[in-house]
């Protein structure tokens, strides 16, 4: 598996668009499902679990660099969101992961002398359409 860095990622919210300034990192998120308990009183041993049907998309968490004239609002108008990986060797396009979601969390961080001044922003996918991640060419 060749070594991969993250310059060159890219996320974007459009319909409506959505500023969200200088980012310096973005922790993208996974999926799970749920682990159900299936025990009765006669278990022995080991738990015993059954496996949920649905998918939970986890959100993608960014920082950013905080611009107090440029702070994006959370809001639950959706937004289409498109992280763009950056390509692989040999390939032009690197691999996406995009669908609806909305800007739910935006917490700056504390003010402080000689710190950069940063925001945290969360994306939260709707479930309804995507995400849905395509392969880099």
């Amino acid at each position: 598996m060749p070594s991969l860095l993250g310059n060159g990622t890219t996320i974007a919210l459009t319909a409506p668009a959505v500023t969200i300034g200088a980012i310096i990192s973005i922790q993208p998120g996974g999926q799970s499902i749920e682990a159900i308990d299936d025990d009765s009183l006669a278990v022995t041993g080991d738990h015993e679990f059954i496996f949920g049907k649905l998918r939970m998309n986890g959100p993608e968490i960014l920082t950013g660099i905080f611009d107090p004239d440029d702070v994006p609002i959370a809001s639950p108008t959706p937004s289409t969101i498109t992280l763009t990986y950056p390509p692989k060797s040999g390939q032009t396009n690197g691999a996406t992961k995009a669908g609806t979601g909305a800007l739910v969390r935006v917490d700056p961080s504390p003010i402080e002398n000689d710190v950069r001044l940063l925001v945290e922003i969360e994306l939260h996918w709707d479930g309804k359409t995507g995400p849905t991640r395509t392969d880099g060419a």
